[in-house]
């Protein structure tokens, strides 16, 4: 990969992971984003290391990939259901395969993997509060 293609990636990414103009700490409590994180089992690895402005960063990085994973999955289960359902669909020529495969793709790969990601981005906003506060102090 060219170093150009790598920047225009990073900007990519960076564009993505910053909050939107819309997104806030507000919304995503609205949509009951701290209900849900009371029901998700926490994983000890993505505990925050310390309140210091490079443990948050890191804390913010493993976020960052922790959404990427769930981003991706919510799009790659219903497609790969859907692809299971075209593959039966053509052995056994019942065009249901195909609905109930992107069906159930689309349930598994939506469901549980929209809220962990509503999770990310929330937690998100709240760690760049602090980071700003932290930045802004340093000053």
């Amino acid at each position: 990969m060219s170093p150009e293609n790598g920047q225009r990636l990073g900007r990519i990414a960076e564009a993505y992971y910053n909050p939107k103009p819309w997104e806030s700490e507000g919304l995503y409590r609205a949509l009951g984003v701290r209900k849900i994180k009371r029901l998700i089992p926490d994983a000890p690895v993505y505990h925050l290391k310390s309140l210091d402005q490079k443990g948050l960063e890191l804390f913010e990085k493993q976020m960052q990939c922790n959404e990427k994973i769930h981003s991706l999955a919510t799009i790659a289960v219903p497609s790969i259901g859907a692809t299971l359902g075209t593959l039966f669909w053509l052995v056994s020529h019942e065009p249901l395969f195909i609905y109930v495969g992107a069906a159930t793709g689309g349930i598994m790969g939506i469901i549980p993997n929209i809220p962990l990601v509503m999770i990310q981005r929330y937690n998100r906003l709240r760690i760049r509060r602090v980071l700003n506060r932290i930045k802004s102090a340093n000053r």
